[in-house]
């Protein structure tokens, strides 16, 4: 019976969150335009410029060019945030402020939208993460998870997010990926909804009207 309350409990959330969506989106100019993406995935730290986190602006530059020739209208990029250390790096510092002039650059220059990637618990290991440049920093190594069932450690986490999406809020969209919620033993449906709830009130304190697709 508990849990059925709590499931009935967790629809009218969706619904709810589903309903200041819809609102959000009636303000905006209908498009039947078809969208055609590329994800840019900055996971990998090969040499450059295999990598998409090593390339310059003038990299950016000729890849959108190239995609905007080709018809594609929409780009996603992970930069990578959740190992991003507290306090910043310089080369991480370098990094956001790059992606921010590249989301004016897909706007202004190429007519694109553009999405950020977040993994839904994820959160950086400083200590470590600290050793390396944005560019070289491993992933699997400089990484941790957040219960997304303690209040007070999420809620950390969350507030680091918010200052580390703060450059990139011009962006049109947020995708939180692998929301299972993000591999952690033993989450519960409560918990997948709470995370969802959590980045939809980040972007309406940075700039309503952010979509967030989860």
């Amino acid at each position: 019976m508990i849990k059925a309350i709590k499931l009935f409990i967790a629809c009218w959330a969706l619904i709810a969150m589903h309903g200041a969506s819809a609102q959000t989106a009636a303000t905006k100019p209908v498009t039947t335009e078809k969208t055609l993406g590329m994800y840019m995935h900055q996971h990998w730290s090969y040499k450059h410029p295999y990598a998409v986190r090593t390339w310059t602006l003038e990299d950016w530059k000729g890849y959108l060019d190239g995609l905007h020739r080709l018809g594609y209208n929409y780009i996603l990029i992970w930069p990578m945030l959740e190992i991003m250390p507290d306090p910043l790096t310089p080369s991480d510092e370098a990094n956001l402020a790059k992606i921010a002039k590249v989301i004016d650059m897909a706007h202004q220059d190429y007519n694109m939208r553009v999405s950020i990637v977040f993994c839904p618990n994820v959160s950086p290991k400083s200590e470590e993460g600290r050793k390396y440049t944005f560019e070289d920093r491993p992933f699997f190594h400089t990484d941790d998870r957040v219960d997304p069932g303690d209040p007070i450690a999420f809620g950390k986490l969350m507030e680091w997010r918010e200052k580390l999406f703060k450059p990139l809020a011009q962006a049109d969209g947020l995708f939180v990926i692998d929301s299972d919620p993000g591999g952690y033993p033993h989450s519960t449906n409560m918990e997948f909804i709470y995370i969802l709830g959590a980045h939809r009130r980040m972007l309406d304190r940075l700039r309503p009207g952010i979509e967030i697709n989860y």
